[in-house]
């Protein structure tokens, strides 16, 4: 393409497209999109000769889009290096006093999200010497304010703490002002100021992940993403409010597995359909640009002139995202979501053990018809578990508990749950569990009374094809109307068929997840192994309809990644999205033997009692794992639930 490109003279409209590119995949939280995107755009740039603008105006676009993506230390290095590069030729083999101003800005900001405290403080100071551009003072005051609140700075908190502010317009730095005034009302004791704040930073986060689904806004950059939902729970739990501390980090779980939920019903509209929605995104993503662009221009206006302006801005992007707002609930009805009375109601007699563990420091919330109760411990990576225990023995558990919902953020989701002992028994000991996502209610399931089991599809597994046969002649002695689909038979579209058709679907194969899903946080390569094709997360996204119940019994069917909010998509949490009400994975990789003794055990469950919720099911399954394997790793199965 560069070698076509350079042949056209059409140089500068590639790499545009290559920034642009590169850009929209980080807003719309492509991670590994992102990522690829921008390295290889910055590797084909290092063989460009001449046109020395261009590369700079590139290197500058590419390393922003990794910044805003950035999971490691790795991506954070490439973006500086491009920065740097690019500051380098402003300053000497294309001078441009302005971008060079960019650059500096673009480089403090790393260096304070690197820690680099000293780093930033002399970018700034090289900005200072100078008069500085008008679109930058509200980033540079930003950057100012951070590393003083980093570094300790005494004179950034004594300074006057409940007095109006003023807040910048570009989003990012509206929350980066709000997030710092909340940990200032915070470090003097005021938690009910500091809560305030943290919500308005909370809030301004749903507001943008509503209309876009943004990374820009869902995930800020590295480990800082989380900290307007941090902030609030601590302000919350501090100044007794622990029941609304519990409800935020629902909350905000619940805004993190949005995005994926509405992926999955845009993918579920027809063609119509599907048109009314692009319009509606392609004239708010419009009006947005239109409002960045002039709101840049403002500086040569006179302050009326700057009035009128930013007045008819706001009139026409609040137009465009009502009408965007009026689209989404028209066609799938998606809720905002910020209120508790919009989370799904708890079961009388059930419980919800609400897991908040991010860093260095978690809670747990337990909620049942006695209230809500909260208890916190230190952890160091590598003892969740201890970690889990410590926890969970501060907590008034009772033995009249019908189920236990887990909803889990970060490493808390993927701790074995079922198995932390609790007194002289185990967890599940006290009642079946269940992984909830908080998503809305929604009538899609399979409507024929069937169940089609899928076994072996490769012909490599022969535990697996075992484990299907057992499971279809249990469930049909049980009166289940049964196909079984067997070695070449189980195709990518009997099993969408089957989805889409039956009220049970039963997989017994391989599972595959992708080497980066951890990295990336976001699960879209993870997909089931076929006879004939892999059939992947987007595609059981896109179903028509879902079974009400599922098993998938491979591989990493149920695995999510441990660091992010939110835990991405996995196979399971796809099925829930297209509708399925319960399903059943597997955390991490699987054994075949000991997948097929459950399996046999959970076909005798549903075969005795076809209304037994999946929960139970799983932990008479597991009890007998255990019993005939006191060494299996029994409790890496869970059931999924919305």
């Amino acid at each position: 393409v560069l070698r076509l490109s350079e042949r056209a003279g059409s140089l500068v409209r590639y790499f545009a497209a290559v920034g642009q590119l590169a850009v929209s995949r980080s807003e719309a939280g492509d991670t590994a999109g992102a990522v690829f995107i921008a390295t290889d755009g910055l590797n084909e740039l290092d063989g460009l000769r001449g046109n020395c603008v261009l590369r700079a105006q590139t290197r500058g676009v590419l390393g922003w889009a990794l910044l805003r993506v950035a999971e490691d230390s790795v991506s954070v290095e490439i973006a500086r290096q491009a920065f740097e590069e690019a500051l380098h030729a402003y300053q000497h083999d294309c001078p441009a006093p302005q971008k060079v101003a960019n650059q500096q800005v673009n480089l403090a900001w790393t260096a304070v999200l690197d820690w680099e405290l000293e780093e930033a403080k002399r970018y700034l100071e090289d900005l200072q010497a100078r008069p500085i551009p008008k679109h930058l003072e509200s980033w540079v005051r930003t950057i100012g304010t951070r590393i003083a609140h980093l570094s300790g700075d005494e004179r950034s908190l004594q300074s006057p703490l409940l007095e109006p502010q003023t807040r910048p317009r570009d989003p990012f730095l509206s929350w980066d002002a709000e997030v710092l005034r909340g940990d200032r009302l915070r470090a003097h004791g005021l938690h009910f100021a500091a809560a305030k704040e943290y919500a308005a930073a909370e809030s301004r986060l749903a507001r943008e992940s509503e209309a876009l689904g943004s990374a820009v806004v869902q995930d800020f950059f590295l480990a800082r993403r989380n900290e307007s939902l941090v902030g609030l729970v601590e302000s919350l739990v501090e100044s007794g409010q622990v029941s609304e501390a519990a409800c935020r980090v629902r909350l905000g779980l619940r805004r993190a597995v949005l995005k994926s939920d509405r992926a999955a019903r845009i993918g579920a509209l027809d063609a119509g359909r599907q048109l009314s929605w692009n319009r509606a995104m392609g004239a708010y993503l419009e009006a947005r640009e239109r409002s960045v662009l002039g709101a840049a221009e403002d500086w040569k206006a006179d302050v009326p002139e700057v009035e009128r302006r930013r007045a008819a801005r706001k009139e026409a992007l609040d137009h465009s995202q009502q009408t965007l707002r009026d689209v989404q609930s028209r066609l799938f009805g998606i809720p905002r979501g910020e209120d508790c009375r919009d989370l799904p109601s708890r079961r009388s007699g059930a419980a919800n053990l609400i897991v908040f563990l991010l860093d260095d420091e978690g809670s747990v919330f337990l909620e049942d018809d006695d209230g809500v109760a909260w208890a916190r411990a230190d952890v160091r990576e590598g003892e969740e578990e201890e970690w889990a225990e410590a926890v969970l023995s501060q907590l008034p558990f009772k033995s009249s508990t019908g189920t236990f919902r887990v909803v889990g953020t970060g490493p808390g989701r993927e701790i074995p749950w079922a198995r932390i002992p609790v007194g002289n028994a185990r967890l599940v000991d006290f009642a079946p569990l269940e992984w909830g996502l908080d998503l809305p209610e929604r009538d899609r399931h399979g409507l024929v009374g069937e169940a089609v089991v899928f076994g072996d599809p490769r012909g490599d597994l022969p535990d697996a094809r075992r484990e299907a046969e057992t499971v279809a002649e249990t469930l049909a002695e049980g009166g289940w109307a049964v196909r079984a689909e067997l070695g070449a038979d189980a195709t990518a579209a009997a099993l969408t068929t089957a989805l889409e058709t039956s009220s049970l679907v039963y997989f017994a194969g391989h599972g595959s997840r992708s080497e980066v899903a951890e990295q990336t946080g976001l699960g879209w390569e993870d997909s089931l192994v076929l006879a004939d094709r892999m059939l992947g997360v987007p595609e059981l996204l896109g179903l028509s309809a879902a079974p009400a119940r599922a098993v998938l019994a491979g591989c990493d069917s149920g695995t999510t990644a441990a660091r992010s909010l939110g835990g991405g998509l996995n196979l399971g949490r796809a099925l829930l999205l297209a509708g399925a009400q319960e399903v059943v994975v597997a955390s991490g990789k699987a054994d075949d033997s000991e997948a097929r003794i459950l399996g046999a055990a959970l076909g005798r469950s549903l075969s005795e009692d076809p209304d037994v919720r999946m929960s139970e099911a799983l932990r008479r399954a597991q009890r007998h794992l255990r019993e005939l394997r006191p060494s299996a790793r029994w409790w890496q199965y869970r059931v999924l639930v919305p």
